[in-house]
């Protein structure tokens, strides 16, 4: 199906969002994903084709998406693309989506862009007014450098039933009032209360979230309650 770019925006130094017009009848749940194609001169077929999780939600008359820069030639023409350019696209695919459940409160781990489909989630349950109580601890390396920090405050203020927390893993300015290190063990103790009794939700760089998942499982966890997604190449 064929999309169009409406806009793109920093969203952090580092970080870049984008929005598509929204085709007829496209219609996904918050946390998947698309495949888009675009043409990248002198590139195989598998050089011009990325899979991005949609930020936006269905209510939304748009799609967005959010990339780190990089130097694949994938990024760097994407990111010189202008508004009205075309673009090809597949989907939705995945199955990494937010239970509708109210009575299994969610903890959700993440780090750097890998925030995209849990936000979806989470601006999800903010628009639906669910009454599912979700944590989010969310690592990254600086504190100028959190993605969508704005967005995610803005839904701890006006839903009762998310919060969320962040922990910086880099260099630590005096100024930075949150929390330090590496998501770990006692962050999840301390900060999602009835953790025991909660579904996991894990989206991040590779290595974090096969730690992460480990670390979980060996809480007590019961697989059937943690969902996981790797992000690489982003």
């Amino acid at each position: 199906m064929e999309t169009t770019i409406l806009d793109h925006f920093e969203v952090t130094p580092t970080v870049t969002a984008f929005l598509f017009t929204k085709p007829v009848n496209f219609t996904y749940l918050p946390g998947q994903f698309t495949n888009i194609e675009i043409f990248v001169p002198d590139c195989d077929e598998r050089c011009n084709k990325r899979n991005f999780y949609l930020l936006s939600i269905p209510s939304d008359d748009f799609l967005m998406i959010a990339t780190r820069h990089g130097v694949s030639r994938f990024k760097q023409t994407l990111e010189q693309f202008t508004k009205n350019k075309p673009l090809h696209m597949t989907g939705p695919y995945g199955r990494f989506v937010l239970s509708d459940d109210p009575s299994i409160p969610a903890v959700m781990l993440s780090g750097g862009i890998g925030i995209t489909p849990l936000h979806a989630m989470i601006k999800h349950a903010a628009y639906k007014k669910l009454p599912k109580p979700i944590t989010l601890i969310y690592a990254n390396t600086a504190a100028f450098d959190i993605p969508f920090k704005k967005d995610l405050d803005g839904y701890h203020q006006s839903d009762m039933n998310f919060q969320v927390f962040y922990t910086i893993t880099g260099e630590i300015h005096p100024d930075w009032k949150g929390k330090t290190g590496r998501i770990n063990e006692d962050m999840i103790r301390n900060l999602a209360p009835n953790w025991e009794k909660r579904e996991f939700y894990i989206s991040g760089p590779a290595q974090m979230v096969l730690s992460l998942k480990k670390l979980v499982a060996d809480m007590g966890i019961p697989a059937e309650r943690i969902k996981s997604e790797l992000f690489t190449g982003y």
